[in-house]
């Protein structure tokens, strides 16, 4: 009785490490090539020093951004603000953003704060981009 138990915990714990690295950490080897146009928010004090999806800390005066779908640590972006055309490359680091109005997201990316900065964004809090897959 007691190795059954024992069986089935075991089971339990392989089963949560599996979902617990799959939800929070897939890597893709790369990402395919594409344009997307959508809208940026930026993150920064409440997360700093917290882990990431990559579960590596967030540092907000490093330039990075969070999406949804892309791979983590491998996928570069050209995100450009198309209101002023300032432009940052940005490597793909964390999940999200999640925020939803009737059921749709209403962003598409994550800035760090330091992104932020040198898109013009900071005051704006959210901005049009235009994101480029590089790699």
């Amino acid at each position: 009785m007691a190795r059954k138990i024992i069986v089935l915990l075991v089971g339990y714990l392989i089963f949560l490490g599996y979902l617990l690295y799959t939800t929070f950490y897939s890597p893709k080897e790369t990402a395919p090539k594409q344009v997307i146009y959508g809208i940026a928010s930026w993150y920064g004090d409440y997360f700093h020093g917290k882990p990431m999806s990559n579960r590596k800390p967030f540092d907000m005066n490093k330039v990075s951004v969070a999406h949804r779908d892309l791979p983590l640590d491998v996928t570069k972006v050209l995100v450009t603000n198309t209101l002023n055309g300032k432009e940052v490359i940005a490597l793909v680091t964390d999940r999200g953003p999640y925020v939803k109005k009737k059921g749709r997201y209403t962003r598409d990316l994550d800035l760090s704060k330091e992104a932020a900065r040198q898109l013009g964004a900071i005051e704006a809090g959210l901005i049009p981009v235009r994101i480029e897959v590089l790699e």
